[in-house]
């Protein structure tokens, strides 16, 4: 296999991404439906051990049947020269494994429960279809950049109905650190052998290392899982709540039927154990934050007068807040995947939101009521990115189709479209005179667009940068645009009338997601995956502030319109306001 070579004449292969004993994964394109996907090969070796095929063929049809968020999707098998592959949706971010690496310790406790009310609601849809997975570890559960968690390689599942494959011809019915006693003895597995794998899956989360010990060998690990009970997750990490070191302890029981009953159940155990984080905490001035929820938080909005502050997130809602009292006012459902997007009118009586994913529509909101008031769809791309104008009237979105479309928010007719970028757009902005919108793109177009929104001209470009932009603002004057880069860390300003960058801000160490200007143009915000929102001053050579505070990613910043206070909301599910000291 090479780059460039045409399957099914529709999949074409862009890169290799990785090579195990089982196959190959490479990044492809569907052609026809113009979107990235991932190509799974079976190695040609495979093709004549009758057990390999009927394996990798049961995983499609078995990943095929799963229509679930927390589940890899599979479009497509078919052949090429001989050798099967799948065709998959392609995964950004990386998988379990690769985020324990990073945290030897075990990741923040808000973490885990955000990751394991995902999983949990995953297997639930997967049990209930009659699907045991049979190979849940670290390895095969993968966070996607938005916080999504998806279940993968469905090789191992079976039906609990259907025959059995015998495991011979060197698979091994699990992975030793996570394989349930039943497993290991070779006896019949069914759902809570997930459940198993599900709790030791937790236990390295929490503590950072799995239940047993990584340095002995295969037949050492698998003698202590059907021996052996593990030190209580409690012991090793000393702010792993009771009731979450008890659920892992209950999960590992040697005895199927000493476990947990079903992953619904435990799925009811973490939300229910949860429902006092989605209870607000209105402390502005002190260490905790405004409110925590269970999941992360992609974007956050103020309303005009103040009063009234919106989140969303991962869970597909959207909460409205009550500022001065921090009551949380209501909670507005209809999105099928992440809002990534939040507007309000001016007046403060609708409230414009944007799904991601396969959701492709804009939703309106009656504030006073949370009525769903009007929703935009016909979007054929997935919205990456949306901004409104001041006056509310249009919206701006941009997708994998490297497009900018304006559309009438209250009609919802489309009314512009500008076409330049040559890879997906992952940005846009309005100035504040509603004149210019500025986009910028993905893969192999680094380019920021200006766009005049009356006549659809491309009005300049600005190149510069090295790696995918992944946010840009525009100050209130229209004269300055900051953007930032996926490999940056640093902030670059733009002024147009220059058409350079004309000052690079320096400070964050990890990727730059948000950027957001003062209403009056002398501060701006910023929001990273290092954890910290920043503050940094335009006109003078006062020090910015840096709040502290989110345990994960922050992805969001929203200045109220008296710029005196910043909220920001991350992957921690945390949602801070924050005192803006004059710069």
């Amino acid at each position: 296999m090479e780059p460039g070579l045409l399957l099914a004449r529709r999949y074409r292969l862009v890169k290799r991404l990785g090579y195990g004993g089982a196959g190959e994964i490479w990044e492809g394109v569907d052609l026809r439906l113009k979107r990235p996907v991932a190509v799974k090969f079976l190695h040609e070796h495979h093709h004549a051990n009758p057990v390999a095929m009927t394996r990798f063929r049961r995983e499609a049809e078995i990943t095929a049947a799963l229509q679930h968020p927390g589940v890899t999707s599979v479009f497509d098998i078919d052949e090429y020269e001989g050798r099967v592959f799948l065709i998959m949706e392609l995964l950004q971010g990386s998988d379990l494994s690769q985020l324990l690496a990073e945290h030897p310790h075990g990741l923040p406790i808000e973490q885990v429960l955000a990751l394991a009310a995902q999983v949990s609601d995953a297997l639930t849809a997967a049990h209930a279809a009659g699907i045991v997975h049979r190979d849940i570890k670290p390895a095969n559960l993968f966070l996607l950049k938005d916080g999504r968690v998806k279940i993968c390689d469905f090789g191992m599942a079976h039906l609990a109905n259907a025959t059995r494959i015998t495991q011979t011809d060197g698979f091994v019915g699990g992975t030793p650190l996570y394989m349930a006693p039943e497993q290991i003895n070779g006896h019949q597995t069914d759902h809570r052998t997930d459940l198993y794998a599900f709790g030791c899956v937790l236990y390295a989360l929490v503590t950072g290392v799995p239940p047993f010990d990584t340095d002995a060998c295969a037949a050492a690990v698998m003698y202590q899982h059907l021996q052996q009970s593990p030190p209580a997750p409690q012991t090793l990490r000393a702010d792993c709540p009771v009731w979450l070191s008890r659920l892992i302890t209950e999960l590992m029981a040697k005895a199927p039927d000493d476990r947990p009953a079903t992953a619904s159940a435990v799925a009811s155990r973490l939300h229910s154990a949860n429902q006092d984080r989605y209870q607000p905490r209105h402390r502005r001035q002190s260490p905790s934050p405004f409110a925590t929820l269970t999941s992360g938080i992609i974007c956050v909005a103020f309303s005009r007068d103040g009063r009234t502050l919106a989140s969303g997130g991962f869970d597909a809602q959207v909460r409205l807040w009550d500022v001065p009292t921090g009551r949380n006012i209501r909670t507005l459902n209809g999105h099928s995947s992440a809002v990534i997007f939040l507007a309000f009118s001016p007046d403060g009586r609708t409230l414009v939101s944007a799904g991601a994913g396969d959701d492709h529509t804009l939703r309106l909101w009656d504030t006073q009521t949370g009525e769903n008031i009007r929703t935009l769809s016909g979007y054929s791309n997935e919205i990456t990115c949306a901004a409104i104008s001041r006056d509310g009237r249009t919206i701006a979105t941009g997708g994998y189709d490297a497009q900018v479309h304006m559309s009438d928010v209250r009609t919802g007719r489309s009314t512009l479209t500008f076409s330049g970028h040559t890879g997906p757009i992952t940005c846009v902005a309005f100035s504040r005179d509603g004149h210019t919108v500025v986009s910028a793109g993905a893969g192999d177009d680094h380019t920021l667009r200006l766009w005049d929104t009356q006549t659809g001209r491309n009005i300049t470009t600005l190149r510069g940068h090295t790696s995918p932009v992944t946010c840009v603002a525009i100050s209130p004057d229209g004269n300055t645009v900051a953007a930032s880069g996926s490999d940056d860390r640093a902030i670059r300003l733009w002024y147009l009338d220059e058409r350079r960058p004309t000052a690079v801000l320096t400070g964050h160490t990890g990727e730059i997601l948000h950027l957001e200007f003062s209403p009056d143009g002398r501060l701006l915000a910023s929001s990273s995956r290092d954890t910290t929102v920043r503050l940094w001053p335009l006109h003078s050579q006062h020090p910015g502030q840096i709040f502290t505070g989110h345990t994960h990613t922050a992805y969001a910043v929203a200045f109220s319109v008296d710029g005196r206070t910043l909220a920001s909301g991350g992957r921690d599910g945390a949602l801070w306001l924050w005192q803006v000291d004059p710069a």
